[in-house]
Order: C-alpha cells, then sequence, then structure tokens
C-alpha cells in the first residue's frame, strides 16, 4: 500500500502497550511515504516509503528494532481506473538484543523464593544479533462504486529468514510469516460507512485470526467519526475509537483479554494510539478512484 493514497505524502505513528504491567510490554512504530510518477504511467503510479519498529518485551530485557525501506507499484486494471492489482516490497534490517542482566535462570534460583546474584552459567556468544530483512506483499483493490470500496492483500515477511543466535553453537532463525487480510467500506445513506474487515496470520505454528467491523459516520466533508469492534479468536475483544479532521486521523483502540490468559492480567490488555497525516488530503468524491486507500 505504499504511496497508494490519496495526497501528497503521509506520516504517521503507531504506540501500544501493555496496560497490566508496567513498562513491560511496548511497541512503537513510525512510517513515511509517497506516491511518484502519477501523471507519467497512463494512470499508474509508484510510491516509496521508510518505516521502523521498536519493540520492548520483558522490561526491556529483549529489545527488537526493524528499519525498512518500501517500494509499491500500482497497476490500474481498467479504463475506468476502478480496478488496481499493487505488488510491493521492502528491504531493511532488523537487530535484536538481549540484556543478560534483566534476566534469571533456573541454576540461580536459590531453592526458596529467590535467585541469587551469582553467574548463570548461560554461554551467551553475543547479546546483539544484525541481519537483513525482506518482505513482500500484493494487494487488489476495488472501486465498484460510489458506495462500495474493497480491498485484498497477502504479505509475505522474514523471506530471508534473519539469523538470532544469541546462544554459542545455536543456528536459530526468524521463521517466515503469512498474513492475509481484507476489507469492504459500504456508505450507507449519506453520512454513514460500515466498514467490516478480517486479518489471519501464521508464523511457524502460531496463526492469529482477527475479525471485525467498524462504523464510520460523516460530520461534514472534513470530518469523521469511528467506532468499532473486532474479535482475536481465542483471545481478546478490540475496542476502537477514531475521528477524522481534514488531513489527520487519531485513534484509540483497546484490548481487553478474553481467554484464559486473563487471570494473569486480570482482564486487561493493551492500549494502542495512532495518528496518521496526509499532506493534501483529497475529498473521497473528488480523486480517482484508483487512489483509494483502505482507512484502519
Amino acid at each position: 500500500m505504499t504511496g497508494g493514497f490519496n495526497g501528497d505524502f503521509r506520516v504517521g505513528a503507531n504506540y501500544r502497550k501493555q496496560w497490566f504491567v508496567t513498562s513491560a510490554y511496548s511497541t512503537f512504530s513510525a512510517f513515511g511515504d509517497v506516491p511518484l510518477m502519477r501523471k507519467k504511467l497512463n494512470g499508474d503510479q509508484m510510491g516509496a516509503g521508510i518505516y521502523f519498529y521498536n519493540d520492548n518485551a520483558g522490561q526491556g530485557a529483549l529489545t527488537t528494532n526493524n528499519v525498512m525501506a518500501s517500494y509499491a507499484y500500482h497497476k490500474v486494471l481498467d479504463r475506468f481506473n476502478k480496478h488496481r492489482l499493487s505488488l510491493g516490497v521492502a528491504v531493511g534490517f532488523l537487530q535484536k538484543r538481549v540484556d543478560i542482566n534483566k534476566l534469571t535462570f533456573e541454576s540461580q534460583f536459590n531453592g526458596d523464593d529467590g535467585f541469587n546474584n551469582v553467574p548463570s552459567g548461560e554461554a551467551f556468544d553475543n547479546t546483539t544479533v544484525f541481519n537483513p530483512d525482506i518482505n513482500a506483499g500484493i494487494v487488489w483493490n476495488s472501486r465498484f462504486s460510489d458506495q462500495v470500496n474493497a480491498y485484498v492483500g497477502f504479505s509475505f515477511s522474514h523471506i530471508a529468514r534473519p539469523k538470532e543466535n544469541f546462544l554459542a553453537g545455536s543456528d536459530n532463525r526468524l521463521s517466515q510469516k503469512y498474513t492475509l487480510h481484507g476489507s469492504i467500506d459500504f456508505k450507507i445513506g449519506q453520512y454513514l460507512h460500515f466498514i467490516p474487515g478480517f486479518m489471519y496470520i501464521t508464523q511457524n505454528t502460531a496463526q492469529e485470526i482477527t475479525a471485525g467491523t467498524a462504523f464510520g459516520y460523516e460530520v461534514n466533508e472534513n470530518s469523521s467519526f469511528y467506532l468499532g469492534g473486532w474479535y482475536r479468536v481465542q483471545d481478546a475483544f478490540v475496542a476502537y475509537l477514531g475521528y477524522e479532521i481534514y488531513n489527520m486521523r487519531i485513534g484509540f483502540s483497546y484490548d481487553a483479554t478474553t481467554s484464559t490468559w486473563k487471570e494473569a492480567n486480570n482482564g486487561n490488555g493493551a492500549v494502542e494510539v495512532s495518528i496518521v497525516y496526509i499532506h493534501q488530503n483529497e475529498p473521497p468524491h473528488k480523486f480517482s478512484p484508483v487512489r483509494y486507500c483502505p482507512a484502519f
């Protein structure tokens, strides 16, 4: 979806934090992208962007940083510019760091109710790994009418399976990840939008299925409210609230755990805040259908 939007450039950021444990898990990401060659490719266009991702787990014991540059080509499939196929690739590096001073091991357990300050005996070969990372994706996007927009996409992450070796003699690699996602935007009447969607992710033996819907209400040509809910199967319910005005959208979501994990977090989950700014954002009735980008 890099560069596939109705504006001159786009920047955004997202912050997620586990509410029930102080600083134990937090994630921050930021991105920027621009469309390219709009007037020179007979309706097609390209896009270029960059994004950064930082994750801290276990109160900073494990830190992950990911920096990627992305490129996409958006191919128009019909003479009315209503259907588009987009191909994208992201190339960058992945860094993981473990702080062994924040870890405790079985050999340090005192046999009662705590840990002794003695060497763990673990053979750490290094505490930081740094490797290239490659992702790719494809998205089919259609604007069937002024009232109906839809998309479906598939992405393939960690194609090169970067190494994650902290212990001497180990050969651990990050498993490849596959994501299937899609959504339909129905406009009901003059002001209301109904936006159901889904996402399926699988990596090694883990999988995640999330489905739900959002409702959008156009207050006027320049502002809209969004309210939605999703269910992550066998895990959590996600509530979402968003507001869009002129070139900016702000979103807030909260995960309420419904699985057996609620015994560990008292039913709480995580809070997430996002913000996206599109420079020279065009109203939906003015931009070319092929430049429609789904709103999250």
